[in-house]
């Protein structure tokens, strides 16, 4: 494989309504819980990395700061996609090449409480269980 790039990445999104894709997810709306959060690779310290390996090669492991900016889509619908970059065999996470990337190495991201379905009704989606579509694509080329 090393003579090769490789590229992995995640497509994530909230279920479609029935009838939409031959499928047996039937709910749609807002995810209203623990929605999917991302966080800026330049709010990411060092300290708050560790690496570990796996069955792929390498994992990272994140740990609390106060200077991470997470952010969400509050209230996500089915046509709102996120993709994430989860590796890149040109650019890998290294320590030492840190600040000299010419693009982001991977994206963290993470499901959170945000504590905000007091404001919708279990009609509109509040106090549901979270539903999600993970698609992981792994791309390789010469």
């Amino acid at each position: 494989m090393s003579d090769y790039q490789h590229l992995a990445s995640t497509q994530w999104c909230a279920p479609c309504p029935a009838g939409f894709f031959p499928t047996a997810l039937t709910i749609a709306g807002p995810v209203t819980n623990a929605p999917l959060a991302v966080l800026p690779f330049k709010s990411l310290l060092p300290e708050s990395i560790s690496v570990h390996a796996n069955l792929f090669g390498t994992g990272h492991d994140l740990h609390h700061h106060p200077t991470q900016e997470w952010a969400y889509i509050r209230h996500q619908m089915p046509d709102e996609v996120i993709f994430l970059k989860c590796y890149d065999s040109e650019n890998p996470y290294e320590e030492e090449r840190r600040g000299t990337w010419d693009e982001v190495p991977f994206c963290a991201h993470v499901a959170v409480d945000v504590g905000d379905q007091d404001d919708l009704s279990w009609e509109e989606g509040g106090g549901r269980a979270r539903e999600s579509i993970e698609v992981r694509l792994v791309a390789l080329w010469e």
